[in-house]
């Protein structure tokens, strides 16, 4: 999401579309906010949810496997696996990968990727398939791409 939206959406903007007086809070809950702050860009909720649905299809397509359920700790790993970007091929980074496979039940998985939640040859694919797709991220030719303090 761009900045700008955040901004509007979340600081600018109460639920009801009133514009919020208190200009001193604004900038301090932006200030505050350790997403931004970190990676200089917001990854929203919808479009996690978003990218997460692009990577299950991708997993019951190519019959690697089926997800049954995730739990929330399985969206905080994506999330923090979208924001490595390119440096999750890292070695470093691949217990973060480990982990997301780790917070998901299984329904069914393929003889090749037996015990998805535990294996390398999986982690080697999802890392392939998040790197070769740039996490999912869609090409708009608008504002929406914009990135904060870049």
């Amino acid at each position: 999401m761009s900045v700008i939206k955040m901004i509007c959406e979340h600081y600018i903007f109460d639920e009801e579309d009133n514009l919020l007086v208190e200009e001193k809070e604004t900038g301090e809950k932006l200030l505050g906010n350790k997403e931004l702050l970190t990676y200089r860009y917001i990854i929203e909720d919808d479009e996690l949810d978003r990218r997460f649905i692009e990577l299950e299809e991708w997993l019951k397509e190519e019959k690697i496997v089926t997800i049954e359920f995730i739990t929330q700790n399985t969206m905080k790993y994506f999330k923090k696996i979208l924001h490595m970007e390119e440096s999750i091929a890292d070695k470093e980074n691949r217990d973060t990968v480990e982990n997301f496979q780790k917070n998901i039940k299984y329904q069914w998985w393929h003889e090749k990727y037996q015990e998805p939640w535990r294996n390398n040859d999986l982690t080697d694919k999802i890392i392939e398939k998040i790197v070769k797709e740039n996490g999912f991220v869609r090409n708009h030719s608008d504002v929406e791409e914009l990135e904060f303090g870049r």
